[in-house]
């Protein structure tokens, strides 16, 4: 099995998420930026097992709400601001991408926070 990767990226998603009553609530994007962190190519691949560092730091913009959650009993109201990070291996070998379709961009090598 070829695991050689081409990039390693990191991916931050926000959203808001709301509910004020059962037919009036719903969701949007707050932001979604996706930060190549180390580029890799067939010549130098990345590595293809053990345990590896790559110190990163993202710049954030300074208009970015931050994370909250708001709840309240009377008529179940709920507000909240969430973020996450996704790390993703980029794999050259495209039996290594969910479905085996890299145009989906989902690696099978990712996490996320």
């Amino acid at each position: 099995m070829d695991n050689r990767y081409s990039a390693l990226t990191i991916e931050l998603l926000g959203m808001e998420e709301s509910n004020f009553s059962a037919d009036l609530g719903g969701r949007a994007k707050i932001i979604q930026l996706t930060f190549p962190i180390a580029e890799w190519t067939n010549e130098e691949p990345g590595p293809s097992e053990g345990t590896f560092q790559i110190p990163f730091s993202i710049d954030l913009p300074e208009w970015l709400p931050a994370s909250m959650a708001l709840a309240e009993n009377i008529g179940n109201i709920m507000m909240l601001c969430k973020y996450r990070l996704i790390a993703q291996l980029e794999p050259m070998n495209p039996q290594n991408w969910i479905g085996k379709l890299p145009q989906l961009g989902i690696s099978l090598f990712r996490t996320e926070t």
